[in-house]
């Protein structure tokens, strides 16, 4: 592998992720540089690339534009870049480089790198959400105290409840976590979805929230009934929402960010920075529609203060809605069989699931309830 002319023999590459990354033409890739060669690094100091082929963001600059600002607020974010890879000498376009979430990066944000990382995929809080996390360190220790500890605190409505929550969570920068999720309208975060998101903590110190997945932002415009300025899906948003001081704090938070962070012709320049990237590197296919899509992150940009400052008039809104999904893993419902039809090779869209025919036919549910010539398409 060579990397802006640095070369690197045995170095190990697998495709990454599930659906989010399927393509034959550009699949998302993980390198690991010494996984067979001990201690060989890239520059000397850098283990591990993620390549994400970012098949369903247009623009291509979600992702990095996202932890920008995440990183502006002084949150621990994950840095991002551009990659132009070609394999075998075939050239496969334009990739996203994400830093991944092991020692190095908490070696650079904390004080202590050994303590305890989670990573939340469809995780919450909740008594029945508690399997869903994923221990990335301290993986044979069969301790989850920790997160049972916020799982209890979140059950006690008292003013008790918050002063264990806040031993739990740094309170302060899951305020300004959760006011960033909401300002660049990451829709598969935290507080929408309970998705993409890392949680740390260094020995007796309280948890820090770690945004991931960043790609389906600068977008988010919320159902006809919910607010702009609040998402609250998360058990801790939704907690901290419905307290009267704590949704008061939220608030401040999300004021001083738009002063401090949200600065428009800063976010404007970076995009326009990104954008010329893009158009460089990119495939020629795909540059007419990263060019317009830019546009949409212009636009969100230039209207985020004016719709958050409206919402929040004359008071925040209410966050009415219950947590959803009170079952994380739904009942056994029997076992079935299933007869389908589908030609392979007609999805000539890059997003696999944008296209394509399945008719379904003979579904049997523990040996009846048949039901024939369901169609799934687009």
């Amino acid at each position: 592998m060579t990397v802006d002319g640095e070369v690197l023999a045995e170095v190990g590459v697998r495709k990454k992720g599930l659906v989010g990354s399927m393509s034959e033409e550009n699949p998302a890739l993980k390198v690991r540089f010494d996984k067979f060669v001990d201690d060989q690094l890239l520059g000397g100091v850098m283990k591990r690339l993620t390549l994400n082929n970012v098949q369903y963001d247009a623009s291509k600059i979600n992702t990095c534009m996202a932890y920008h600002v995440f990183a502006a607020a002084g949150l621990p974010a994950p840095r991002c870049n551009f990659a132009a890879v070609t394999v075998n000498g075939d050239d496969l376009g334009l990739y996203v480089h994400v830093e991944s979430i092991k020692t190095a990066f908490l070696e650079r944000h904390f004080a202590e790198a050994q303590g305890y990382l989670y990573e939340g995929a469809l995780s919450d809080f909740r008594p029945d959400f508690r399997g869903t996390f994923e221990k990335k360190t301290r993986e044979d220790e069969a301790d989850w105290s920790d997160i049972d500890a916020i799982i209890a605190a979140l059950q006690d409505p008292s003013p008790a409840g918050l002063e264990a929550l806040a031993a739990a969570i740094d309170l302060e920068r899951f305020l300004t976590f959760w006011a960033i999720e909401v300002l660049i309208g990451h829709r598969d975060g935290y507080a929408s979805n309970r998705n993409n998101f890392y949680v740390y903590r260094a020995a007796d110190a309280p948890f820090t929230f770690i945004p991931w997945g960043a790609d389906a932002t600068f977008s988010n415009d919320p159902p006809p009934s919910s607010p702009l300025s609040v998402r609250a899906n998360g058990a801790v948003a939704h907690y901290l929402y419905r307290n009267d001081a704590m949704r008061a704090a939220y608030v401040r938070r999300l004021r001083e960010l738009l002063d401090t962070v949200w600065r428009e012709e800063e976010l404007l320049a970076r995009v326009d920075a990104m954008a010329a990237i893009v158009q460089t590197h990119a495939a020629p296919a795909v540059r007419a529609g990263a060019a317009a899509d830019t546009n949409r992150i212009r636009s969100f940009i230039r209207r985020r203060r004016t719709q958050f400052l409206d919402d929040l008039e004359p008071e925040p809104p209410a966050w009415p809605w219950p947590l959803p999904w009170t079952e994380y893993c739904q009942p056994e419902r029997g076992a079935f069989d299933l007869v389908f039809e589908t030609t392979w090779g007609t999805n000539q869209n890059s997003n696999p699931l944008a296209e394509g025919q399945v008719t379904f036919a003979q579904y049997h549910l523990d040996g009846g309830g048949v039901c024939t010539s369901r169609v799934r398409g687009p």
